[in-house]
């Protein structure tokens, strides 16, 4: 766990005696409570309030060192502090000491399960209180497993009871989970849809996509296109990638909209900005295939970026440019490990392309007819080509027998 430092300055030890007067003064006004009916003139309600006082000054030093987390030391602190009024039920206290928790686990601060543990318990501590921004967190936890098992139907039980007090973000979150059957919300799109308009009247930047899924899709309530194209659009100016590339889509294919290419390259190089692979994708294979706005330069860009987030078919693209030299040198190392990362993820025509590309290369050295050793390349050739045909590739099994033969003409076994 953290540590704490000791005190370097004057205003330190100041700080310190201020804090244990405090609590001397506040362990006297409370014995003062409990005999007052003695001599000493003090009322109860008086302490009460001393009291209240004091977990407010506890919570306010709390968020001063809150506020300068950039020293470890402050961490210790602001637990400190915020846990002497969170035990006093101070309920902002509590979610603010669940937050903190939370953030040391986030940033690795301190890995331990316990932390876990204490941000549940003054999360959940602090949503019996009341405080609309804990119930919330506390059916995310649920939702999530955080600190606690895995629990839908109170995940979904405190996202509601914070939904109805109008916190806007467990509003989107009723929604999408009226959205997708599960086990313990019913599928509901009416309801969807109440929660999801209640947090579009807040703001909510994807609250209108969700509107906007609805109405295209028209289950549960009449399809009506321009009513989601005008959800998609407010929720594209405020930033969500989803409803971009969706508006990408729709342009680009004029679906339910006046074709507009140049409108739905627009759109997705927006969501493409922030690093979003499926923009990223579709730009890159408009530039690649679409006669009209052909930009190798541009594919190999785009095509790129998604590849390095795992995008198998642009992958497969890369390849087909390195191989043929497109819009750059062609490059057959290149487009060999473009090849292999959409083939190892399953794409039929990146595993035909990959065998091809071995199978060609041995025949041009002659191995494949007269060589006297079967290559490690023809083995990869086989490899590839098999995984083609066990998918369905015909070009691929006419090319395994020619590989089948020969191999067998080196005495060698097939698995």
């Amino acid at each position: 766990m953290i540590k704490r430092k000791g005190l370097k300055n004057t205003a330190g030890y100041k700080l310190c005696f201020y804090e244990k007067t405090l609590k001397f003064i506040l362990s006297l006004a409370i014995c003062a409570c409990q005999v007052g009916k003695q001599n000493l003139d003090i009322k109860p309600s008086g302490a009460m309030e001393f009291e209240q006082r004091y977990i407010e000054h506890m919570y306010m030093m709390g968020c001063k060192y809150l506020g300068q987390l950039e020293e470890a030391s402050n961490c210790a602190k602001a637990i400190s502090y915020f846990t002497q009024a969170a035990k006093r039920e101070h309920s902002l206290a509590q979610y603010q000491l669940a937050d903190l928790y939370v953030y040391l686990k986030e940033e690795e601060i301190i890995i331990d399960k316990a932390v876990d543990d204490q941000a549940f318990y003054w999360c959940k501590r602090a949503a019996k209180q009341g405080y609309v921004d804990a119930q919330y967190k506390l059916g995310l936890m649920y939702k999530q497993g955080h600190g606690t098992a895995v629990h839908e139907e109170k995940a979904f039980k405190w996202i509601k009871t914070s939904a109805e007090q109008n916190h806007v973000e467990a509003q989107y979150n009723l929604g999408v989970m009226y959205y997708y059957k599960n086990q313990c919300v019913t599928h509901d799109i009416r309801n969807a849809i109440t929660y999801f308009e209640k947090a579009e009247r807040q703001g909510h930047a994807i609250a209108p996509y969700g509107l906007g899924l609805i109405y295209k899709q028209g289950k549960g309530v009449i399809r009506d296109t321009e009513k989601a194209i005008a959800y998609f659009q407010q929720a594209a100016e405020k930033g969500c990638v989803d409803a971009q590339v969706e508006l990408g889509i729709m342009y680009y294919k004029g679906k339910g909209i006046k074709r507009n290419r140049n409108q739905a390259i627009a759109y997705f190089k927006q969501a493409a900005e922030t690093g979003y692979i499926q923009a990223q994708s579709y730009l890159g294979k408009i530039y690649y295939s679409d006669i009209r706005f052909r930009n190798y330069k541009q594919a190999i860009k785009y095509l790129t970026l998604a590849a390095k987030q795992g995008d198998t078919k642009s992958s497969f693209y890369l390849g087909e440019i390195y191989q043929y030299g497109l819009g750059t040198k062609a490059n057959q190392a290149t487009a060999i490990k473009y090849y292999t990362e959409a083939a190892k993820r399953g794409d039929v025509n990146a595993q035909y392309s990959l065998g091809m590309l071995y199978l060609n290369r041995e025949k041009a050295k002659g191995k494949i007819k007269g060589g006297s050793e079967v290559s490690g390349s023809l083995e990869e050739a086989y490899k590839w080509l098999i995984a083609a045909a066990n998918q369905g590739h015909e070009d691929a099994w006419k090319c395994t027998f020619e590989l089948r033969l020969h191999f067998l003409r080196k005495n060698m076994i097939l698995n």
